[in-house]
């Protein structure tokens, strides 16, 4: 909390100016398939105390981990190191945020 208060400041003190994401499920990777059940159960529960802090602070919160769960079924989401998030996927997070930016502004 004490960071995402920092950034707020950092910001001007509007909220509205910072918006937080919900950390990706590496489980749906090669690296992390072995230990998906765990690691999805954990980051569900970050994300959940995640979303929860950004909303108290009045800050934009978006979900981008449901993109991250198509990793295995949709390999080209997974950079070549079989961990982290390829191109593709980062342009998939822009497109989901701006829908959702686009949506609070219309």
């Amino acid at each position: 909390m004490i960071l995402l208060e920092t950034v707020i400041q950092l910001a001007g003190g509007i909220s509205k100016n910072v918006f937080v994401l919900s950390i990706p499920d590496y489980g749906f990777t090669p690296f992390g398939k072995t230990d998906q059940e765990k690691i999805s159960s954990e980051l569900i529960q970050y994300n959940i105390i995640n979303k929860r802090i950004a909303l108290e602070l009045n800050v934009s919160w978006f979900n981008i981990t449901d993109i991250s769960e198509k990793g295995l079924l949709e390999p080209n989401l997974v950079a070549k190191d079989g961990l982290h998030p390829s191109e593709e996927q980062y342009q998939l997070w822009v497109k989901c945020i701006y829908q959702e930016i686009k949506k609070k502004i219309n």
